[in-house]
């Protein structure tokens, strides 16, 4: 956590929490965040600080395995096609993890993995893969482990009704404050002659900071992937300056789990070369329902 965004929850999620005492732990930071937003620019070269455990979460339960990436079911119009795009992601997941096997020693049988989730999908358009440290300037925090993954993505497919209501046509920017933890952090750097974005936003630029999100990358399939089979990828913070967090392009399932293998583990970052072609009327929509907490 910044530690600006460290002392924010400090000084003021206490009197928040007992406004509403059933609002969960990223809901309480997020509206500390919101009403107390730093005035002044960020300090340079600050390093994130451990805050601790502050509190349970309602949703705490979504992100408990181990999978770095996670899709959401948010259309139930048509059984047959989710069940056929979920079989197309169990065998692209099952495939990335079968290829990171070691090869198994003559006479003996290989090991072999399970799936419970699915991974996979490419972009129908062509973007940039950047690794993680020329694009942030930072390398990648992810541990080196001998042991290969057993999985790259978990699925939240609700059954019941009530549980359904709450994924139904979710925003990107809704599915990021439910499933993942709120952070600051300095504002993209605003390429010569470019003005300052107006109205201010937190998503894109308040005061020279900008809303980003930690945790699970989030992968959401709507009415769309009925028809095209393509999830919408959501970005968890902006990419150059009036880009904002929340911002989505479209993945098709085949290359989910190889494209989330190599954001997790390989460093790599998706951008388009500099240029603004994340969706449009996702963004209006996120910038719309950030702030009504």
């Amino acid at each position: 956590m910044h530690p600006v965004l460290a002392e924010i929850v400090q000084k003021h999620y206490a009197a928040e929490k007992a406004r509403d005492p059933n609002q969960g732990r990223r809901t309480t930071v997020l509206r500390a965040l919101h009403k107390n937003w730093p005035p002044a620019p960020p300090p340079t070269d600050a390093q994130d600080i451990e805050l601790g455990d502050i509190d349970e979460d309602l949703f705490d339960y979504l992100v408990e395995d181990d999978a770095p990436g996670i899709l959401i079911r948010t259309d139930y119009s048509n059984d047959e096609a989710w069940a056929a795009f979920h079989a197309k992601l169990l065998s692209s997941e099952q495939d990335i993890l079968t290829s990171l096997l070691p090869p198994a020693a003559e006479g003996e049988a290989g090991p072999s993995i399970s799936t419970s989730t699915s991974t996979s999908s490419g972009p129908p358009q062509d973007v940039d893969m950047i690794p993680a440290e020329t694009a942030e300037g930072e390398e990648s925090d992810d541990e080196s482990d001998d042991s290969p993954p057993t999985s790259i993505i978990s699925i939240i497919n609700p059954e019941l009704p009530e549980e359904r209501r709450l994924f139904q046509k979710i925003s990107n920017i809704a599915a990021l404050q439910m499933i993942n933890d709120v952070n600051l952090r300095s504002a993209p750097p605003r390429p010569q002659g470019t003005k300052k974005v107006q109205p201010p936003h937190p998503l894109i630029d308040l005061n020279d900071w900008q809303e980003i999100y930690t945790g699970k990358t989030i992968w959401i399939y709507d009415a769309k992937s009925v028809a095209d089979e393509s999830v919408r990828l959501v970005s968890s913070a902006g990419d150059v300056y009036g880009t904002a967090t929340g911002d989505s392009w479209r993945a098709r399932v085949s290359h989910i789990p190889e494209l989330q293998f190599n954001m997790t583990y390989l460093g790599m970052q998706v951008n388009f070369g500099g240029l603004d072609r994340w969706d449009f009327p996702e963004r209006e929509r996120n910038l719309r329902e950030s702030t009504n907490l």
